[in-house]
């Protein structure tokens, strides 16, 4: 019988018990958790150390404590919650990790799948992009794309002259700072075309790298369609100004066309009352003139208008621009050379020769004063027949595609600032000083051109000279233009003239006019009376002469009613100024001859005579 084991002797363990116990603590070598039991400190190294030397043979080894079976369960019970605990946070992290590898799954798939090019930034390095990336900047690699700096996608400066180097480095620092910045900017592609791209820059802290995520987004079209939509509001600004100035022409047109027609008219039967080369005559043909140029001056604010009365009819514009440069040509110094290119074929507009005229002289005198200024230079004119395309007319409101006629008049002046710019066809405005200029050429071209359905166009580099396009729609050959010539001595007029205005300094002057020239006239200021006396006997007179703008019954209103009592009456309307009637609605309503006024006194003359059917 073996003997019993002292009461201190070796600790009793089953080779099995020793076995997983001695893995348990292999697992914790080192140290761990501490066994604690009134108030004495057990390390499991020291367990650890004391049961390898038992296993080794060593039973001299003891491990303090009350008992080896109460330290035993302690040591187990501790053993088995250090593992529960490391294994529950290997778990726990094996998890993380799997959520981690998951969500860069994820990120790389949206990264290679998005639709928006995106890249990412570490300082000035690309050290990542996406498919969409390659294909905006057209690259043929990855590789080639990765080597490139982020600067390198730009072209060298920006629209504002900025360099694009600096520009970029600027919005990276500050997509640094405040950790997200939204911009765009001009980029450039692998072949070098440029395009507009909208980027989102995002911060993205990686260990100890500060690293940005880019996305771009191509805007051209967009940044295109806006740049139209401004070129469009500019013009709809612009046909509002000329809307008001034509407004307030047509508040004064009328009363200032009534106040110069007496003067243009007893200025020229003054002068057939004097001897040829008197002194007096002289001066009155000063004045005649003095007042043929506010007669200009007022048709000139009147072309803002559609309601200037102005009869257009096919021309062959070609024929009045020749005509128009020949007359320049004697006006402006040697210093100014001026060149002609005007084709003979195709170039027939919707006019009056007086258009044609007013634009190319307006244009051409714009031009020489920009010449003047530099000492002079070179002054081309050109007529040219064209066809524009839907992409051509996207920026002018009164266009349509198809064939037009194209004048083009180009100098090598100075050029107009870009500040001013945007002014140049606003009425009134000028740089010149006092005296040398009103303002109001270029703004009647504008006026007159789009009357005429067409548009002006300008191009303009400071240093280099100016370029203005003037665009009508072509139509299709009409009766020749020729140009005009002294009328004929007329023989006296015969025929009975009922004279209706409500200006009596007007009645007086045409009343005058007519009687000199023949005609039996019975004139009235009221178109009530006027109405009354025809209706007495509407054979009674040959033709009517009426102002259209008088108070309670105007002009139309008059003809039509003596029309209704005599159909086929000759009524001849004169007006200065009026919003809602035109020659061809005074035509429709059954109005031989539509006069404007001011007139001279053989318009006045020609009107009666042809409505009355002489020669």
């Amino acid at each position: 019988m073996p003997p019993e084991p002292a009461q201190h002797g070796p600790l009793p363990l089953t080779d099995t018990e020793l076995a997983d116990l001695s893995a348990a603590l292999g697992r914790l070598a080192g140290g761990g958790p501490t066994v604690r039991r009134d108030g004495l400190a057990t390390g499991l190294a020291e367990h650890f150390d004391v049961l390898n030397r038992v296993a080794s043979g060593d039973l001299s080894a003891r491990i303090q404590g009350d008992s080896p079976e109460e330290i035993l369960r302690h040591l187990k019970a501790v053993t088995n919650k250090t593992i529960d605990q490391l294994a529950a946070a290997l778990a726990s992290k094996r998890r993380a990790e799997q959520l981690q590898m998951e969500s860069e799954r994820r990120y790389r798939s949206l990264f290679e799948k998005s639709a928006d090019a995106t890249l990412v930034i570490d300082r000035d390095r690309i050290i990542d992009c996406n498919e969409a990336c390659l294909e905006l900047f057209g690259c043929p690699s990855k590789e080639g794309f990765l080597s490139l700096r982020p600067a390198d996608l730009t072209p060298e400066h920006q629209p504002a002259g900025q360099p694009s180097i600096d520009k970029v480095l600027a919005l990276v620092r500050e997509a640094l700072r405040t950790g997200r910045r939204r911009f765009q900017l001009l980029h450039k592609r692998w072949d070098g075309a440029t395009f507009h791209a909208e980027v989102f820059l995002t911060l993205i802290p990686v260990a100890k790298k500060r690293l940005l995520h880019a996305v771009l987004r191509d805007v051209t079209a967009a940044q295109t369609a806006a740049e139209e939509q401004r070129k469009l509001q500019f013009q709809l600004q612009q046909a509002q100004k000329l809307e008001a100035i034509g407004t307030l022409a047509g508040g004064i047109a009328h009363d200032f066309n009534n106040a110069l027609g007496p003067i243009i008219g007893y200025t020229e039967m003054a002068m057939d009352d004097l001897e040829e080369g008197s002194a007096t005559r002289r001066n009155l043909k000063h004045v005649l003139l003095s007042a043929e140029r506010a007669r200009a001056l007022v048709q000139q604010i009147m072309a803002f208008s559609r309601d200037a009365g102005v009869e257009v009819a096919p021309l062959n514009a070609t024929l009045v621009v020749a005509e128009t440069v020949q007359l320049l040509r004697a006006s402006l110094p040697t210093t100014i050379e001026i060149r002609t290119r005007l084709e003979e074929r195709d170039t027939w507009v919707e006019a009056n020769p007086s258009h044609i005229h007013q634009v190319v002289m307006n244009l051409c005198t714009n031009a020489a004063h920009a010449l003047e200024a530099v000492g002079g230079g070179l002054l081309e004119v050109e007529l040219e027949s064209v066809l524009l395309a839907p992409e051509d007319v996207r920026q002018d409101l009164r266009l349509q595609a198809g064939p037009h006629v194209s004048l083009t008049v180009r100098d090598t002046g100075g050029g107009i600032p870009e500040a001013i710019r945007g002014r140049i066809f606003e009425p009134f405005f000028t740089t010149k000083e006092v005296g040398e200029g009103s303002g109001m050429g270029l703004a009647m071209v504008h006026g007159v051109v789009s009357d005429l359905g067409g548009a002006v166009r300008v191009e303009s580099v400071v240093g280099e000279g100016t370029r203005f396009q003037v665009l009508l729609p072509r139509v299709h050959q009409g009766a020749s233009y020729t140009r005009s010539s002294q009328p004929a001595v007329r023989q006296p007029g015969r025929g009975r003239v009922l004279l209706v205005d409500d200006e009596q300094i007007v009645v007086d002057f045409i009343g005058q006019a007519l009687g000199r020239g023949g005609y039996q006239v019975t004139a009235l200021t009221s178109s009530e009376d006027a109405l009354a006396l025809f209706a007495r006997d509407p054979g009674a007179f040959d033709v009517v002469v009426t102002d259209q703008t008088m108070p309670r019954l105007t002009g139309l209103s008059l003809a039509e009613r003596m029309l209704t009592l005599r159909p086929g009456l000759p009524v001849i309307l004169c007006s200065g100024f009026s919003h809602s009637v035109t020659p061809e609605i005074a035509a429709a309503k059954g109005i031989c001859t539509y006069l404007n006024k001011p007139f001279s006194i053989a318009e006045l003359d020609a009107a009666v005579r042809g409505a009355v059917g002489e020669r």
